[in-house]
């Protein structure tokens, strides 16, 4: 999902201002979420046992907090970088996810995840290298981009540490909706109709339904089942699918680096999810089976 948006929000940004861009974004990620709660409000479908309103809160305060930076960020990024290379540096949320999630959420980080990442990160060199189509390096882009990273793996690290406390559907579209919100708080101004153009708001609104909403939505249900740091890694899936779409779109062929780039860091990504779907299923075995 996250390389469905990549590509509509590096058309929406050079159709208008970012700070346009982002807003229109929000506003549909959050429609979209809205009407999903509604159907589950009407289906009477339950939360986890342990759901509680008041986390779910102040937790999507928190997230549209986090939403509305990161995303400022981004929309900058990738004004100046293109869609391939903003994914490359968000993935440096890695990391902070392991890091970070084994100190506060005591986490561990098993041999497999350090084994897969460097296998990713050698499939990211590789596609990474001179020769491959890629952009001229930007310091201003690519820091934006880095701020971009630690916003959303923050929001990697507050999914896996409350997501079984929060009602998963309400708390997406609440989050969306105070970004909106935010935003307004923040720029001090309602747009006018000659500075939202068609291609502003079809691109902006696409990569809302891909970004915020399905991909998001996929992160905090995959925050309920594996640890933090196995979900950020699989983010880093983000680039090859980037080169997928871009092909899918604009007809761009990927060269022999490139495929043998993203195959390698597929190899990476599957090591620890192999390891999880492994130790779950040992767990699970009856004894003596």
């Amino acid at each position: 999902m996250a390389a469905a948006f990549l590509v509509p929000w590096k058309a929406a940004t050079a159709h208008g201002e970012p700070e346009l861009a982002v807003l229109v974004m929000l506003a549909t990620a959050a429609m979209f979420n809205s009407g999903l709660a509604l159907v589950q409000t009407v289906r009477k479908a339950r939360s986890p046992t342990g759901a509680s309103w008041r986390t779910t809160g102040w937790v999507a305060l928190v997230f549209a907090l986090l939403t509305l930076v990161g995303n400022h960020a981004s929309a900058h990024a990738i004004s100046l970088i293109s869609g391939a290379l903003l994914a490359v540096v968000q993935r440096c949320e890695v990391l902070l996810v392991a890091v970070v999630g084994a100190l506060l959420l005591r986490e561990s980080v098993r041999p497999a995840f350090w084994i897969g990442s460097g296998i990713a990160v050698l499939g990211l060199w590789v596609l990474e290298q001179p020769g491959t189509g890629g952009d001229a390096f930007d310091p201003l882009g690519v820091l934006m981009g880095l701020g971009s990273a630690a916003c959303f793996g923050s929001m990697v690290l507050l999914a896996r540490g409350y997501s079984e406390r929060l009602h998963l559907l309400p708390f997406n579209a609440i989050r969306l909706w105070l970004s909106v919100g935010l935003w307004f708080a923040v720029e001090r101004r309602l747009p006018g109709t000659s500075e939202l153009p068609a291609g502003l708001l079809l691109n902006a609104g696409l990569a809302g339904f891909f970004g915020p909403f399905l991909a998001r939505l996929s992160l905090l249900l995959s925050a309920r089942h594996l640890p933090a740091n196995v979900t950020a890694l699989t983010a880093l899936a983000t680039p090859i699918m980037t080169l997928g779409m871009s092909y899918l779109t604009l007809g761009n062929l990927p060269t022999t680096r490139e495929l043998l780039g993203g195959g390698i860091m597929l190899v990476g990504i599957a090591v620890p999810l192999l390891a999880v779907a492994v130790g779950q299923r040992l767990v699970s075995r009856p004894a003596g089976s």
